[in-house]
């Protein structure tokens, strides 16, 4: 393919791709600041500038925006995550780098915040609570289950169900999250190190392989 047929993402469209991240970046702040009650699109359109045509051709409701910055902000440390995975095949040093990483991660002070507004919100405006598990938990599920079935497959983990699996060790991390909500003081890195560990052990004397009985 020559370098004439490539596609190539003209200068229209890169003002329109910045445009959004800008309006996704400024929208993040208000939910923050205002929760999801209190965030005005209008509010945002003086903030931002521009037109209220320009900010509805993004994103035409607030729960589309709302979705859009749950999106990213779920990206942001899915990835991060997704990374330590790959990094190990080990199962004990795969399953403890993730719990480091996914406590520290949902504990830290903005991911956080956006689940205490979910949590908050999510009993008048339902489709929050959806738009939340659709774009947060459920991408975190398949890619935690998909590196169990790794582990499944090659037998370093008994022959369980992987997503059954992901689920029960995502619920171990968010235990520190929940006890954050109600108000308990955040862990230095030490203590989340210590608090992975034992997921870790929880995790693997589960789940891993049986020993053979009688074995040497």
């Amino acid at each position: 393919m020559s370098e004439a047929s490539a596609p190539v993402l003209g200068r229209r469209d890169l003002k329109k791709q910045t445009r959004r991240s800008v309006i996704i970046h400024a929208a993040r702040q208000a939910f923050l600041r205002e929760g999801y009650a209190g965030m005005s699109m209008s509010g945002l359109i003086a903030s931002l500038g521009g037109s209220k045509a320009t900010l509805w051709s993004y994103f035409p409701s607030k729960e589309t925006l709302f979705a859009a910055v749950l999106e990213e902000a779920a990206g942001a440390y899915a990835r991060d995550v997704g990374e330590g995975l790959r990094l190990s095949e080990d199962p004990r040093s795969g399953v403890f780098d993730l719990c480091n990483s996914l406590i520290g991660k949902i504990i830290s002070p903005e991911p956080l915040h956006l689940t205490r507004l979910v949590v908050a919100e999510s009993g008048r405006h339902p489709e929050l609570g959806k738009t939340f598990y659709a774009h947060a938990v459920q991408p975190m599920e398949a890619s935690i289950a998909a590196y169990l079935e790794r582990q499944i497959k090659t037998g370093r983990l008994r022959d369980i169900d992987a997503g059954l699996a992901a689920r029960v060790l995502i619920d171990l991390c968010n235990g520190r999250q929940t006890r954050c909500l109600w108000g308990e003081r955040s862990p230095d890195t030490g203590e989340i190190a210590q608090e992975a560990a034992r997921i870790t052990d929880i995790f693997l004397s589960a789940f891993g392989p049986l020993e053979p009985i009688g074995g040497d």
